[in-house]
């Protein structure tokens, strides 16, 4: 396998996103998924979004003082402002339907800190944005 083949990147699926399914809902079985765009590599709107979003708070990074919970939430929002692009399938505890946006996003990554984090672990992931992989993927 070569270099490039390990570690070139479809830099339009890293901007608008990659198709992760996540599970099924119990009722109908349909698949739950989300559209998720790269946390960083080619993704420049998630960069510029961190950059002016931790701005406020440059000089507390610095110094390491930074709270944990407001270093959390920071990064959940621009998160869910920039990486998450879309849903499917996805419902509230009643089994009601979620409509997408990034406050809706923000409220869910919140309830289910396990999902953002799964979530988070995907959209870090190289193999996700490589063209090799996605193939591979749609054989299956």
């Amino acid at each position: 396998m070569s270099l490039y083949s390990q570690y070139s990147t479809n830099q339009t699926k890293e901007t608008e996103g990659a198709t992760v399914n996540v599970g099924h809902n119990d009722d109908d079985n349909s698949v739950i998924s989300f559209v998720l765009a790269r946390m960083g590599g080619a993704n420049k709107a998630y960069q510029k979004a961190l950059e002016e979003a931790t701005r406020p708070y440059r000089r507390q990074l610095q110094q390491g003082t930074l709270s944990e919970s407001i270093s959390e939430d920071i990064l959940k929002r621009v998160f869910c402002k920039t990486i998450i692009k879309g849903w499917s399938n996805v419902r509230d505890q009643f089994n009601q339907p979620l409509p997408f946006n990034s406050e809706t996003a923000y409220k869910l990554m919140t309830e289910l800190p396990e999902l953002y984090s799964d979530l988070q672990q995907q959209a870090s992931d190289i193999a996700l944005y490589r063209d090799e992989q996605l193939k591979e993927e749609a054989k299956n």
